[in-house]
């Protein structure tokens, strides 16, 4: 239901002021439950579902639930801007059998704590699927 059949986030659900419009946040309460120490359990399988969907509702999945970032394989950290809702640092990752680990910029969002906040889940959705466009091309 949040995701359209193009790919992009249904702006009936999904909007980047929702208390402006108002609607539920529905990205951020899910957020919430989805970080909940007692659902993590669900979790695999939601991935295992959402693989089936394809890459947006992935991409959904994995801005919603921390527990699917990986924090250990950034290494060497440093801080390089702050925006109003993130910061972004450069990153290294560990190298897989290429020799020199790879440079990467990893964007960490500021989680909204309530659900009158900015919803900036829709922000970032937007902007991985952009680049994954781009990269495409």
């Amino acid at each position: 239901m949040l995701i359209s059949e193009s790919g992009q986030l249904s702006p009936l659900y999904c909007s980047q002021t929702p208390h402006e419009l108002h609607r539920q946040n529905i990205p951020t309460l899910l957020h919430h439950h989805l970080n909940h120490p007692d659902n993590a359990w669900l979790l695999p399988r939601l991935l295992e579902v959402t693989h089936r969907q394809g890459p947006a509702a992935v991409l959904l999945l994995r801005l919603l639930a921390a527990p699917l970032f990986s924090r250990g394989l950034y290494t060497a950290t440093q801080r390089i801007a702050r925006g109003a809702y993130s910061t972004v640092f450069r990153c290294s990752l560990p190298s897989l059998g290429q020799g020199t680990p790879a440079t990467v910029a990893l964007k960490v969002v500021d989680m909204p704590e309530s659900i009158h906040d900015h919803c900036s889940h829709v922000d970032v959705f937007n902007e991985v699927n952009i680049l994954r466009e781009l990269a495409q091309d």
